[in-house]
């Protein structure tokens, strides 16, 4: 794999390819010399823009966040008083509670931000990956897939809403314990909703980055897909199950709920021991095993992986997720 630093000089060096990285990754050239020239002053720039641009972003999202969510949330509009009766039947339960994670997440800036940091990430891959390998050899772009599933499969359990959607209910978990609603519908819902901020991002990220790699083998394609799905599921199950294990609702403002509980320092352990673990033993023995069995194979084998983590993971949460849910 070392032998992919000639390809990424040539990437570099490439005309198109570098006005490419240079108006969607501006610091990245910065970083790339740095590191080849171990130059000091390229990195201060690689460092001065990525600060930079983190900055800007937060300047505009919290300018724009209070518009965008009293447009959604349709603040000021006068509703009709609903029945409480139909509200909560059976057909309706599902909706209502997706309904109640959505304005959560959209009441709370740093809850929203928290969440969407790793769904952005997912699409930065898809386009870094996508201009630094595009045109390569068939190899590299094969490896490139490798390095890009497994690196989404990471990026999604950086911080999924699942993990804290115990947290954020703060106190109000009491009354939502007091409704007639049963643990597996609270439990499902906050999992799909979890599940559904992530989806298009990683479908757009998909879309970028194949569009632009072009590989060939549709194999590899569809296990990447599947694989990055699987993993999708899987840290949503896993952190769902550690919040319930270890919550924290008696915070006194959102930052504490989301930022500094024990269930999100344990997330971000699990999440590097079940996706980083394969991401660098696919990088270090890289060659290895592109001579024993085809990328295909092994990418179905992480997905199989994570797979058996996630059955475990649903076993427990349907064993012991009501009673952690009742301890509360």
């Amino acid at each position: 794999f070392m032998g992919s630093n000639e390809s990424l000089l040539n990437a570099f060096s490439s005309n198109e390819v570098s006005i490419w990285i240079k108006v969607l990754l501006p610091n990245i050239p910065f970083l790339f010399y740095a590191v080849t020239t171990g130059s000091f002053l390229q990195f201060f720039w690689f460092f001065l823009i990525s600060v930079s641009s983190i900055g800007i972003s937060v300047l505009i999202l919290s300018l724009l966040y209070k518009k965008i969510n009293n447009f959604v949330l349709g603040t000021g509009v006068k509703h009709k008083r609903k029945n409480t009766r139909i509200l909560y039947k059976p057909n309706k339960l599902y909706l209502t509670l997706i309904k109640k994670e959505v304005k959560t997440i959209l009441n709370s800036p740093v809850y929203f931000v928290n969440c969407v940091m790793g769904a952005i990430l997912t699409v930065v891959f898809g386009i870094l990956f996508g201009v630094m390998f595009k045109g390569g050899e068939v190899e590299m772009v094969s490896i490139a897939v490798v390095i890009f599933s497994l690196c989404n499969a990471f990026a999604v359990g950086v911080a999924p809403p699942s993990a804290i959607s115990i947290n954020v209910e703060g106190e109000n978990l009491y009354i939502l314990k007091s409704l007639p609603i049963k643990f597996k519908d609270i439990a499902f819902s906050k999992l799909s909703f979890s599940i559904l901020v992530y989806l298009p991002f990683i479908l757009i990220s998909n879309i970028l980055f194949f569009s632009i790699i072009q590989p060939q083998d549709a194999m590899l394609i569809i296990i990447s897909i599947i694989l990055q799905l699987v993993g999708l599921v899987v840290v949503n199950i896993v952190g769902l199950l550690i919040n319930l294990k270890f919550p924290k609702i008696n915070w006194l403002n959102m930052t504490q709920a989301v930022k500094q509980s024990m269930s999100v320092f344990i997330m971000v352990i699990v999440d590097f021991a079940i996706c980083l673990i394969p991401l660098i033993l696919g990088i270090g023995f890289i060659d290895k095993i592109m001579q024993a069995i085809p990328l295909s194979l092994f990418l179905t084998i992480c997905a199989i992986f994570y797979f058996l983590i996630g059955v475990i993971a649903t076993i427990l949460l349907a064993k012991n997720g009501e009673k952690l849910y009742d301890r509360i």
